[in-house]
């Protein structure tokens, strides 16, 4: 068989897999079932990307680009991968793998905030209040002893927040910070979940949620869905309407946080007037006025504009 025989049967077995994987006439099916709430989703997620991209690089006024790199990299893949993904595998009726990927979703956009923020003086060495015996504040003391050795990185990682990578990724396989116990809380303490209230509670039930799937508990593996739900196991997947909605409905509240965080991380960077005049844009730009799933969000925004 010649090399070129040996990739075009390759490329036949693994395009029928794709295809089984992602089915477009599953994807239409599911559309048609959940249409109003996809809608919603898909004006929100323009509003979001255009939010990023004039909150980092205005038409006028300096770009934050670097200042903002950790957490831009986490964003970049939360929402451009994995969350992209999670909701073309619910379209194709793929339910375990989808909230898999939305959990990394959220975690991705929770990490980079945290990555972010311990790449700048204010937060790095302002509010801790996590125990000195937690792998995070263990974290903490060995960035701290490494810019105290090296003062120029301290001025290198306020301008290009990306470096703290550099300088912790070796040390995130002796400290890793417990997400839960460690980040979640002190997030909450640079009050950077703000308007969310109770935001340990609600954050802890939204994670034990999509986690329940990552941890394959019977009843969220797809095939435990299926049967559930009254569908056929073993064969060409079905949306399943439950699952679908269930689906969507976690991705909006994923969104609605991931947009309030994006907000309080990246508008730091910037003058309280500056923001206030790139948020109103935003608004003239794109009515927030319905939609129902977005509540923290359009709390958040009112809050910067003053209305």
């Amino acid at each position: 068989m010649s090399d070129a025989d040996v990739v075009e049967d390759l490329y036949s077995w693994i395009s029928r897999w794709a295809g089984d994987i992602m089915n477009l006439e599953t994807v239409r099916k599911s559309i048609v079932m959940a249409s109003t709430l996809l809608q919603e989703f898909n004006y929100f997620r323009k509003f979001y990307a255009d939010t990023v991209v004039k909150l980092v690089r205005p038409a006028e006024g300096k770009s934050i680009f670097e200042q903002s790199s950790a957490f831009i990299l986490y964003q970049w893949e939360a929402t451009v991968e994995h969350m992209r993904l999670a909701l073309c595998l619910a379209l194709s009726a793929n339910y375990n793998s989808a909230f898999t990927l939305l959990r990394n979703s959220l975690e991705l956009l929770i990490k980079g905030a945290f990555y972010e923020c311990l790449a700048h003086k204010n937060y790095r060495e302002g509010v801790w209040k996590l125990s000195v015996e937690d792998d995070a504040s263990k974290l903490r003391e060995e960035l701290l002893k490494k810019l105290l050795d090296d003062p120029d990185e301290e001025q290198k990682l306020e301008e290009n927040s990306v470096g703290i990578f550099d300088l912790i990724s070796g040390l995130l396989y002796d400290y890793y910070p417990n997400f839960r116990k460690a980040v979640i809380p002190q997030l909450i303490w640079w009050k950077l979940f703000h308007p969310l209230e109770k935001a340990d509670r609600e954050l802890n039930a939204l994670y034990t949620k999509l986690s329940l799937n990552v941890h394959e508990h019977p009843d969220k593996t797809t095939v435990g869905r299926i049967i559930i739900q009254g569908g056929e196991p073993f064969e060409s997947p079905q949306p399943l309407r439950e699952s679908l909605e269930e689906f969507i409905q976690l991705l909006n509240r994923v969104m609605d946080i991931g947009t309030v965080l994006t907000l309080n991380v990246l508008r730091t960077k910037r003058d309280s007037n500056e923001v206030r005049t790139i948020v109103s844009q935003l608004i003239s730009e794109h009515d927030l006025t319905e939609l129902p799933s977005y509540p923290l969000t359009r709390r958040a925004v009112s809050a910067i504009i003053g209305t």
